[in-house]
């Protein structure tokens, strides 16, 4: 919702460069790549060069999808081992038969089940040859040694899971090489944590969650612990590992927003030519790239009489939507709490506006403004909870636009 950027202190992106990239990451790297197959080597190179890790880790946020397309194409093994719901949600099966009862008296059932398994070996087959999935690889050479509907149920609801993006099973039995499970520990992010994490969220000036705009984020420095607000990715570190340590990945959020709303779902969305875009088509926005505060998210429909509340809506536009579904922000803000905040600073404009003769007037006064309610001079969306909702609350009682 709130669009900020990092101001790192003099010496911090050196010392990043120096200290962590080169004399931990790019160590790690090689030595993973030592550890290569010649063939294996071929392909991990392009991801795994110095040149590479030092470019993911300053890419600039604009630039993170562009990044993640390119790799992904280039690696399938990578989306395969870490996201393969982009490959096998992309092809169909009957997972209407999971449905059955397979119990012995259920014959016919029993026979639909052990019927559908050329299917599904053929289906399985082609996302290996397709996709060069190693994991569909070792599903069909499983799938071929079954013989009873439960084992064969079993197996497809596996496929299933893998399918709704929902778990990545037999991703560990798979061969995959030591080089694409060991991404983690080559982008290192507890080290990048325990090294740098407080300086980077300072480096944010956040004191609210950008996310949400409602919970503060406060760094609480005390003699013995240290209280900071998550660091979350952007695009998650689960699904994206080549991202964990990528400076523009990383956003200072509420305990809320990261842990309980976004959790490790997958921000990225497909790049599609654009030809191809259509009304339904819409992206997550990246606080480093763009922010809500020149749209409007509230809206506000006044009490019909005085036995009714005004009615508190959040809505969005397209690059918004998507955030306000993750973050739950309609669970957020369309509460009583935020009826009786309207409420009040309808009354607080209302007894100004009387005061000053007009609208405009009471919105012209800044001072009023600031100490008020909250909105100008010292008072901005990264320091001020609500903020945007005290904006777009005022903006609709005064039918004017409020200049920051």
């Amino acid at each position: 919702m709130i669009k900020f950027s990092y101001s790192y202190p003099d010496g911090f992106e050196d010392d990043f460069r120096s200290d962590f990239i080169v004399d931990i990451c790019q160590v790690k790297a090689r030595e993973e790549l030592d550890n290569c197959t010649a063939e294996e080597r071929v392909e991990a190179e392009t991801l795994l060069s110095d040149e590479s890790i030092h470019n993911l880790a300053f890419c600039n946020a604009t630039e993170l999808k562009q990044e993640i397309n390119r790799i992904f194409t280039g690696h399938p093994v990578i989306v395969d081992y870490y996201n393969p719901v982009m490959f096998f949600s992309k092809y169909n099966f009957r997972f209407d038969l999971l449905k059955l009862d397979l119990s012995r008296q259920n014959i016919e059932n029993r026979d639909r089940v052990t019927n559908y398994k050329d299917e599904l070996l053929e289906t399985l087959f082609r996302i290996k040859d397709e996709k060069s999935s190693l994991l569909a690889q070792y599903l069909h050479d499983e799938l071929k040694e079954l013989n009873t509907p439960v084992e064969i149920r079993d197996l497809l609801r596996a496929v299933q899971s893998l399918h709704q993006g929902k778990s990545k099973p037999f991703k560990d039995e798979a061969p995959y090489p030591s080089w694409v499970k060991n991404l983690s520990n080559i982008f290192d992010y507890e080290k990048c944590r325990s090294e740098y994490g407080l300086q980077i969220v300072k480096s944010s000036n956040l004191e609210v969650c950008p996310f949400c705009n409602n919970n503060p984020i406060i760094i609480a420095e005390g003699k013995r612990h240290i209280d900071k607000p998550d660091l979350d990715h952007f695009y998650p570190k689960s699904i994206y590992p080549f991202l964990a340590i990528t400076l523009s990945n990383f956003v200072p959020s509420c305990h809320r927003c990261n842990r309980t709303f976004k959790r490790d779902e997958d921000t990225y969305v497909e790049i599609i030519e654009p030809e191809l875009i259509t009304d339904t088509y819409s992206d997550y926005m990246h606080p480093l790239v763009e922010g809500t505060l020149k749209s409007t998210v509230f809206h506000f429909l006044p009490a019909t009489d005085r036995l009714t509340s005004p009615t508190v809506l959040v809505s969005g536009f397209d690059g918004f939507m998507k955030n306000i579904d993750l973050f739950e922000l309609k669970s957020v803000y369309e509460v009583d709490k935020f009826v009786r905040e309207y409420k009040s600073l309808k009354y607080i404009f209302d007894q100004k506006k009387g005061l000053e003769g007009s609208a405009q007037d009471a919105i012209d006064d800044e001072e009023f403004m600031a100490m008020a309610l909250k909105l100008g001079q010292a008072f901005n969306e990264k320091n001020v909870p609500n903020f945007k909702f005290n904006l777009d609350a005022i903006e609709s009682i005064s039918n004017l636009k409020v200049n920051l």
